[in-house]
């Protein structure tokens, strides 16, 4: 167009998500079953459910056997919500915090203690 300016603007963004063995020092893509260094006690001090934010919290079992990861959720209202997840060998579970009874709309902190050798835990916001 003949007698018209502009400027185009180009943004590029690239995001990587990764766990990193501290065992080992190795950066694992997440989604990967590749680690062997879970730990039986994580702690997630904050998380939001409300507005805009999904709070979630993912665990993993990389092990060869099952395990029970016991929840425990922290949030202003003072005592703390409970939840039990049965992971089966070699397997992932996602929990959306904002759809647990309980946990609509407020702060919330997060402790996943399991049985056995260990569980992977990330708490992830979107």
């Amino acid at each position: 167009m003949r007698g018209r300016k502009g400027i185009l603007k180009v943004l590029l963004i690239a995001v990587l998500s990764a766990l990193f063995c501290a065992a080992t020092l190795a950066a694992v893509p997440a989604g990967e079953v590749r680690t062997s260094c879970g730990t039986q006690g994580w702690y997630f001090a904050e998380g939001y459910t409300g507005g805009d934010f999904d709070t979630w919290i993912l665990i993993q079992n990389p092990n060869q056997s099952e395990t029970v990861a016991h929840l425990r959720f922290f949030t202003p209202k003072g005592e703390p919500l409970t939840m039990e997840v049965n992971l089966k060998e070699e397997s992932r579970y996602s929990i959306l915090l904002n759809s647990v009874p309980g946990l609509e709309k407020q702060e919330v902190a997060t402790e996943v203690i399991c049985d056995g050798d260990g569980v992977v835990a990330e708490r992830a916001m979107y």
